[in-house]
């Protein structure tokens, strides 16, 4: 039984993926805006209006994001992000604000 809910386990991540908490900020500041602040916020947005890609912050690591558009409504916030993880890369499945 316990053999069973190992790989159930195992096919529910390879299916839905994982799933981190984090900040989003941008490639060129990274880090520098993990605290969520109204200043942190501000930057965030006025260096993707200048060009730069949004990234997730996750203790400590910037994963660059492969559809950047899923989390442009929660630029400079803290989320719950889902899906596919590869190397410092995420194709987003899902994101929401983190509670």
């Amino acid at each position: 039984m316990k053999k069973l809910g190992l790989l159930l386990s195992l096919f529910s991540i390879a299916v839905f993926g994982e799933s981190l908490k984090g900040t989003i900020s941008d490639s060129k500041c990274g880090t520098a805006h993990t605290d969520a602040s109204e200043k942190s916020k501000a930057c965030v947005e006025k260096c993707i209006k200048g060009g730069q890609k949004p990234v997730l912050v996750s203790e400590g690591k910037v994963y660059q994001l492969e559809n950047p558009d899923k989390v442009s409504p929660f630029l400079g916030q803290k989320v719950q992000l889902s899906g596919k993880v590869t190397g410092d890369s995420i194709k987003v499945s899902k994101v929401k604000a983190a509670s």
